[in-house]
């Protein structure tokens, strides 16, 4: 018994420690020790509670999304959705819509909420979030999840996996490599060409580290000053995209947010 009890333990340990996603943090900058930044969130309903999340929507079969959504402090630009079962499921961020944001060819993967658009991310198969839900011990073994889903139409459960390495990303067209920065990883954009029309710029880049995903941005060609956001001026432009399409010379900023689903931000070194 005691052999037994041995040999599960050390499978159990290794299984956490080979964890791919070990985290939960939101925010670039350019010091990763500054403590305003790379924000860590909770992977669990409970801790979201303790740390003053408010709930702000549940599981709902009908909605337009999946998870229990909740919020910190009004803050719309992150929304944690947690499944049936209180685990970390996905997240969200949501800006206000405007008249000519977001353009039409984007709805979705924006999707309308009264006077915001919506953007989703979940990190476990969508169909599973208001059902099933994972269990302690996958959530154990998984940690923040196992695979990237954007929510680019308005059926949660057909939402668009994300190639999970570099070497899927280049076989999934029309996923094309850009730069690799430090903090952020080696970033791979949807058909960013310098012919392409902004307003047809799928909002999502994705980011990997030694060829493999950890997390991942939102993008958006307008100017948004708000708390988790990422400012980038025209003239970074270069240093952040290696095709950048001519249409940007319009715009003097363009707003991010990066995801990450590691917790060692520090480690990702290009």
């Amino acid at each position: 018994m005691g052999l037994i009890v041995l040999i599960l333990t050390a499978y159990f340990a290794n299984c956490v420690l080979d964890i791919k996603w070990d985290g939960l943090r939101v925010q670039w900058n350019q010091n990763v020790t500054n403590p305003n930044y790379f924000v860590k969130f909770s992977r669990t309903e409970h801790q979201a509670v303790i740390r003053g999340f408010t709930k702000i929507g549940d599981c709902d079969l009908t909605a337009k999304w999946r998870g229990r959504r909740y919020i910190q402090d009004s803050d719309y630009t992150v929304i944690l959705l947690f499944d049936i079962k209180g685990y970390i499921a996905g997240i969200q961020t949501a800006i206000p819509t405007t008249s000519t944001y977001p353009p039409l060819k984007l709805k979705p993967p924006f999707i309308d909420e009264g006077g915001r658009s919506v953007l989703t991310a979940y990190f476990t198969d969508p169909s599973k979030i208001c059902t099933t839900g994972r269990t302690a011990d996958e959530f154990a073994i998984e940690g923040t999840g196992s695979t990237l889903y954007i929510q680019d139409n308005i059926y949660p459960e057909a939402s668009t996996r994300m190639p999970s390495s570099v070497d899927e990303a280049r076989r999934t067209a029309p996923w094309t490599i850009s730069k690799c920065l430090n903090y952020m990883g080696l970033h791979y954009y949807h058909n960013i060409t310098s012919e392409l029309e902004c307003d047809s710029l799928f909002p999502v880049g994705l980011l990997y580290h030694k060829g493999e995903l950890l997390g991942f941005a939102w993008l958006f060609m307008q100017y948004l000053p708000l708390k988790r956001y990422e400012t980038v001026a025209k003239r970074f432009y270069p240093y952040v995209l290696t095709q950048v399409p001519k249409c940007f010379d319009e715009y003097d900023y363009f707003t991010s947010q990066h995801v990450y689903l590691i917790k060692n931000v520090e480690d990702v070194i290009c």
